[in-house]
């Protein structure tokens, strides 16, 4: 796997590119991969409203994740941390860190601060077809696991830190090489950016954790029609 080209540095996503949804069901990684991909379900361990102890993703999702799995370096696997979301926890997602950024920005005004809070977390929707990407199945976030040392790979922050050092393109500049073990953790990032986009997905240049696949975001970036809607009463057991 290539980890000597750099992440390149993308715009925010916007408007999707028209839509052409499918009808496909919901996957549980757990059963799909049969244990090859670990599942650790952050939101639910945090104890989030409505949020699933399993992490479910599209069926042409988790077809991608395979391709992407088998070309992780051996001793490698995929840790999933969160998959198909409820309007409930994304609802709650949402309103925790607009209140986290309304604290740090008390000048900014209402359209400003959700402006700020939409890059790092989608706005809820009840509209199925205009959802928040994890409403819809196809969004994943992940990381990679090493297997020996049974530890994430040093990917430079922690899951869901909303700072400019999570951008998946960070340790790709000049500034991040002050930061102890950055050139490692350039490559880790890497390694996970190449893996994903090669087996199809596109990543939210926000989050070095987050992909998409047949959503709204992965549509905007690659010109394609989104093909999932939103799964706005799914129960967690589908």
């Amino acid at each position: 796997m290539n980890t000597k080209t750099p992440i390149p540095l993308f715009e925010f996503p916007k408007e999707p590119k028209g839509k052409d949804f499918i009808d496909e069901k919901l996957v549980s990684v757990d059963r799909y991969f049969g244990g090859k991909i670990l599942v650790e379900p952050v939101y639910f361990n945090q104890g989030y409203e409505g949020a699933s102890e399993k992490c479910f993703i599209r069926k042409g999702t988790a077809e991608r994740l395979e391709k992407a799995l088998l070309s992780l370096p051996r001793g490698l696997t995929f840790k999933a941390l969160d998959g198909w979301r409820s309007v409930t926890t994304q609802q709650s997602l949402f309103d925790r860190y607009y209140r986290s950024v309304k604290e740090s920005n008390p000048n900014m005004n209402s359209a400003e601060l959700e402006e700020e809070t939409k890059k790092f977390v989608s706005k809820p929707s009840l509209d199925p077809e205009n959802p928040s990407v994890h409403n819809t199945g196809g969004a994943i976030d992940l990381t990679v696991f090493d297997l020996e040392d049974q530890r994430e790979l040093d990917m430079g922050t922690a899951f869901d830190d909303f700072t400019p050092k999570a951008y998946a393109h960070f340790f790709e500049e000049e500034k991040a090489r002050r930061y102890d073990n950055w050139e490692k953790v350039r490559e880790n990032r890497r390694l996970l950016y190449r893996c994903m986009t090669e087996a199809g997905f596109t990543n939210l240049p926000t989050e070095w954790w987050h992909y998409d696949f047949g959503d709204n975001f992965w549509s905007f970036y690659t010109g394609k029609p989104a093909i999932y809607n939103g799964l706005i009463n799914t129960p967690p057991n589908a």
